[in-house]
């Protein structure tokens, strides 16, 4: 249906415009249709996943380990977060305990990917600004951190650097030094930063008021990350569900409360200041000697020497490197802060040396859905704003959601609606979306979406799935404690809706510490 608009010369239609997906502004292959009443922007919608490479399916046809050098693929501006999220999923599955040493260098290297990252942000958000001197300053400091990359895991980009159990190396001796030499004089080059930018009346006129996303939209949406706390949620995985040892760092939530493009702005220059201030205490929690990672026969590869010199180091050696692992049956949801926000790792066993299942909740599909709301009623010009901050290849990775085309005709349910639920998330509880299949092992089920559903804004919640004849069923290998309850069933003329609702007393569990309920929804095939 298109719409009508009323102008002094009569009734008239928008225009439908294509930006992209090769437009210079967006940074990658995103396309978004844009309806236009003149300049002024009535519907945009992203079309994403141009670049789908197909990660999540790779993965079952390859060992654990291997499966850590596609995670760099997933977000390139942040390879090594992608490396944590999937590891920390793996040594929950086999349960491998990483020495402290390892746990802190993880955090260290982590946080310095958080700044690069938001350094890529800055400088390319500036340059389309026309704020050249910002771009090139940002991408000097970015430079002299990739060089600390390159220095400690021989590669300045896609480095593969954490290994199931730890590190793929022990970092060199003096690395502590070169990373003090960059990180002491980065708070004066972020300063620079803002001098050029926080006071400045073109920068000022381009973002205050731009963008806005409310405290409620941007939980609906259940975005996450510098765009959720811009708005004024203070939710922080590294807070809300420690990891890595992040319970012992101290730092503080960035948040504003404005919730446009320049409290975004904000949000993202202060984490910079708080991962300073987190790798300032990483270093001096690192010793110069002790593990670089866990000691597991049959898991964790020996050590070179150990290799070289006893016949079952090298036998042991050979077969994980040629045969994997196999992990015990079961499954685990590890999330993480990612420098775009919460990234999930849903992993699935069936007890081979590869992954039954993995499936990536990556932050920047799920934050592309506010881009309508985010440009309803502004120029095209704000359309180029990249507050968001989606990494595209990051973005196409969820938006299939694995559901084929002959399944949706069975089933009556569409990719849209999948991927509806899968968008529907934000502060608490695992959700996780199934699908019944002919598949051997796993019971015939296979998980196809996690999401998380609001648990700080009510006593309870509600999950609407849209296709018909939905059922809700506790799958018989999901841990102990997951619920179900359907509370009703609406029947309109399109479709038939049905209600889940998570109980309040389970919420509440989940508040005080305990595990997050978990709600099977089960699309039966």
């Amino acid at each position: 249906m298109t719409t009508t608009i009323e102008t002094p010369a009569g009734p008239a239609q928008p225009m439908v415009l294509n930006m992209g997906p090769q437009h210079p502004s967006t940074h990658g292959v995103l396309r978004v249709i844009l309806e236009l009443n003149g300049e002024i922007v009535l519907k945009a919608d992203p079309v994403i996943g141009y670049l789908h490479t197909g990660i999540e399916k790779s993965c079952e046809s390859k060992t654990y380990s291997q499966c850590i050098t596609l995670t760099d693929r997933i977000d390139y501006l942040a390879p090594l977060s992608n490396n944590l999220g999937f590891c920390l999923a793996a040594e929950r599955l086999i349960g491998v305990e990483v020495p402290k040493r390892a746990q802190y260098i993880r955090v260290l290297l982590t946080e310095l990917t958080r700044i690069t990252s938001h350094l890529v942000w800055l400088g390319t958000h500036a340059i389309d600004l026309g704020a050249m001197t910002v771009f090139l300053y940002s991408f000097r400091e970015r430079e002299e951190i990739m060089k600390i990359y390159e220095y400690v895991s021989g590669q300045r980009m896609m480095t593969s650097y954490f290994r199931i159990g730890g590190l793929a190396l022990e970092p060199p001796p003096d690395w502590i030094d070169r990373v003090r030499r960059v990180i002491d004089p980065l708070p004066a080059h972020v300063d620079e930063y803002e001098t050029l930018l926080t006071k400045n009346r073109i920068w000022l006129g381009r973002t205050k008021g731009v963008g806005y996303l409310s405290v409620a939209d941007a939980i609906a949406m259940g975005v996450s990350g510098p765009l959720l706390r811009a708005s004024g949620v203070p939710y922080d995985i590294r807070k809300a569900f420690p990891y890595s040892s992040y319970e012992e760092f101290d730092f503080d939530v960035q948040t504003q409360t404005a919730g446009d493009c320049f409290a975004r702005y904000q949000v993202r220059v202060a984490e910079i200041r708080e991962s300073i201030k987190i790798i300032r205490q990483a270093m001096e929690k690192i010793t110069p000697d002790g593990p670089f990672r866990a000691e597991v026969q049959g898991i964790i590869p020996p050590s070179r020497e150990e290799m070289k010199t006893s016949i079952e180091g090298l036998i042991y050696h050979f077969k994980i490197f040629t045969e994997g692992f196999a992990a015990p049956p079961g499954e685990v949801y590890q999330v993480i802060e990612s420098p775009r926000g919460e990234l999930g790792i849903f992993m699935a066993s069936d007890g081979s040396a590869k992954p039954y299942r993995v499936k990536f909740r990556t932050p920047s599909f799920v934050n592309l859905q506010s881009l309508r709301k985010l440009c309803e009623g502004r120029l095209i010009a704000d359309v180029v704003m990249g507050t968001i901050d989606a990494a595209r290849r990051d973005a196409g990775i969820q938006g299939v959601v694995r559901l084929s085309d002959a399944r949706a005709r069975r089933t009556g349910v569409t990719r849209g609606q999948v991927a509806a639920v899968a968008g529907f998330l934000a502060l608490a509880a695992t959700i996780v979306l199934y699908m019944r299949n002919d598949r051997d092992g796993m019971d015939g089920v296979v998980p196809v979406a996690s999401v998380v559903v609001p648990m700080a804004t009510a006593p309870s919640a509600e999950v609407r799935v849209t296709p018909p004849g939905s059922a809700v069923a506790q799958a018989p290998h999901l841990p102990q404690g997951g619920q179900g309850v359907e509370v009703d069933e609406i029947d309109s003329p399109a479709h038939g809706v049905t209600v889940f609702e998570i109980p309040a007393s389970g919420m509440a569990a989940a508040a005080s510490g305990g595990a997050p309920p978990s709600v099977v929804i089960m699309i039966e095939d």
